[in-house]
């Protein structure tokens, strides 16, 4: 699904839910399955997946042959395209643009969490910070599982000079993600600002480590 900026995973042998996963486009995929409602076809024997405009409406459909039981055809997946067009306004540094693509996908989707991490991440580059504040939190609410709403909300707070909230919400990230590179470097800023020097360069030194561990395990 090149346009819709997703890839279907189908799975095989077992009955079970099939899988979609939409592309960041920075060599990372998010699961967005319930988002596109896929979870509405489950007890099917999926071996095969391919995509093709069936209805020509301009926008792919996914057909998954099955065995056993009937095949699926996803006629265009319940997915909006404001997350990837936001995705891409956030990535030229249009973050006017990206909140505007974010905020209409949210208004179709308002349980999906991470698509309010990264509406709250662009209000917060226009320093719109009460706009990022709520929809960071209202990201934790949807699913307190992930530290990428609190890393928002960090850098909001940092940004606002509110440094001790920061830093709460800093260790609050750590313990959910202890190898979080952004949490250590951000509380090294914090600590810094707040005249505690040697913290600050233990988070340093500890955001180098994660960061050089994670460039070695880059595929060549």
């Amino acid at each position: 699904m090149e346009r819709a900026g997703c890839v279907l995973w189908a799975t095989r042998i077992a009955a079970g839910v099939n899988h979609l996963y939409h592309n960041r486009g920075d060599d990372t995929f998010e699961q967005v399955t319930r988002a596109a409602k896929i979870t509405q076809t489950l007890g099917h024997y999926c071996f095969a997946a391919t995509t093709l405009d069936f209805d020509n409406d301009g926008w792919p459909d996914i057909y998954v042959a099955c065995d056993s039981t009937p095949s699926i055809l996803y006629r265009n997946p319940n997915i909006p395209l404001g997350h990837y067009v936001g995705e891409v306004a956030m990535y030229r540094a249009d973050y006017q643009k990206a909140v505007g693509e974010f905020q209409d996908e949210i208004r179709l989707n308002p349980a999906f969490a991470p698509v309010r991490t990264r509406a709250a991440d662009a209000a917060s580059h226009l320093a719109r910070f009460h706009d990022a504040e709520v929809e960071s939190e209202r990201s934790l609410w949807l699913d307190s599982s992930t530290s990428e709403p609190l890393i928002v909300l960090a850098k909001t707070l940092l940004n606002q000079g509110r440094d001790e909230q920061a830093e709460r919400t800093l260790l609050r990230t750590l313990a959910l993600d202890a190898n979080s590179y952004a949490a250590h470097f951000l509380l090294g800023q914090v600590y810094r600002k707040l005249g505690k020097m040697e913290m600050a360069d233990r988070e340093f030194k500890l955001a180098a480590q994660i960061q050089q561990a994670q460039t070695k395990n880059l595929p060549r």
